[in-house]
């Protein structure tokens, strides 16, 4: 009616996404994809129109997929940096959307079968009820590690090379 064109496609490679700018794209079921080159592809092809990409998914346990190190944790970098005052503009938005903040589904009979799942593997009804990304074990820092505030920078061999000289 207004001229919209809708393109509905399955590809299991980026170059059958390449051609005109888009305007808005929506990938489902992300994280089930394992080729990152398409994330990259469909990004520049919303560069022209200055577009949008969604992505929906149900977080993965490979805490090393590109929708993981590249999206998610991009997204949280830059609300904490905009909550640290930083105006750099945010280029990735994530919002989370756990089972139990389904208005569709009865809350007792969620919360039930949550706590089904969590005697099974706790891990797994983390990602699938409470949308959380997170491994099948638990790491050797639980959830509290933060590389970014946890790990200092090793000073240049050329800042601490000549103090170590000088102690005798």
């Amino acid at each position: 009616v207004d001229g919209s064109l809708f393109w509905l496609t399955h590809s299991k490679s980026a170059g059958h996404l390449k051609g005109r700018a888009w305007v808005r794209a929506a990938f489902t079921e992300a994280s089930e994809c394992p080729y990152p080159e398409i994330h990259t592809v469909a990004r520049a092809r919303l560069v022209d129109a200055a577009g949008q990409l969604w992505l929906d998914s149900t977080p993965s346990k490979d805490q090393f997929h590109w929708l993981k190190t590249g999206v998610v944790d991009v997204a949280l970098e830059e609300r904490a940096r905009a909550q640290r005052g930083d105006t750099t503009a945010r280029t990735t938005r994530l919002l989370t959307f756990p089972s139990d903040r389904n208005p569709w589904v009865c809350p007792i009979e969620m919360a039930a079968a949550r706590a089904d799942a969590a005697k099974r593997d706790p891990q797994m009804a983390r990602r699938e009820f409470d949308g959380e990304w997170c491994s099948d074990f638990a790491t050797l820092f639980g959830e509290t590690f933060d590389a970014s505030y946890h790990v200092d920078d090793v000073p240049l061999a050329s800042q601490v090379w000549p103090a170590l000289t000088t102690i005798r």
